[in-house]
């Protein structure tokens, strides 16, 4: 794995939810300190970059995230378990980092995935919530399910 990742783990530390990562150098901005939780991997670099680091205690300023260029990808490690805020972050940062942009504007508990064939695209959405959600179109849909026309 060290050639993926570009780093060694010399060990790892199972911890009270106590430390915190920061980002480094602004390359991975996060909206706030995220906590460490349950184990911390002390990280040696052999390559890659370093996206975060441990901010507190034994481990403060060594890496706590990394991206390493491998092949024609990029490998990210995370040393460490976070809180949803910390993988909102990640994601948002990956999305902008690969030009990805959402299927459709829906609200944040809608799911959306697509599949396409012969030039039909048919998206599947899926609500995970307790309760209705009424989406906006800009174009006709058609809804397979009631065989209605969306506008």
């Amino acid at each position: 794995m060290t050639d993926l990742f570009g780093l060694e783990v010399l060990e790892f530390d199972p911890i009270r939810p106590v430390r915190k990562i920061i980002s480094h150098q602004g390359v991975f901005a996060t909206s706030h300190l995220h906590p460490a939780r349950l184990w911390c991997d002390l990280i040696e670099p052999k390559g890659c970059q370093v996206l975060a680091t441990y901010s507190k205690d034994f481990y403060a300023g060594t890496p706590a995230v990394t991206m390493n260029t491998f092949g024609l990808g990029k490998a990210i490690y995370i040393g460490t378990m976070s809180h949803q805020p910390f993988y909102i972050d990640l994601v948002v940062w990956l999305r902008q980092m690969s030009g990805l942009q959402p299927l459709l504007k829906v609200p944040e508990n809608i799911e959306v995935s697509m599949r396409e064939k012969e030039g039909t695209r048919v998206f599947f959405l899926l609500n995970h919530q307790n309760s209705p959600v009424r989406i906006q179109f800009y174009k006709p849909m058609h809804d397979y399910l009631t065989a209605a026309l969306l506008r």
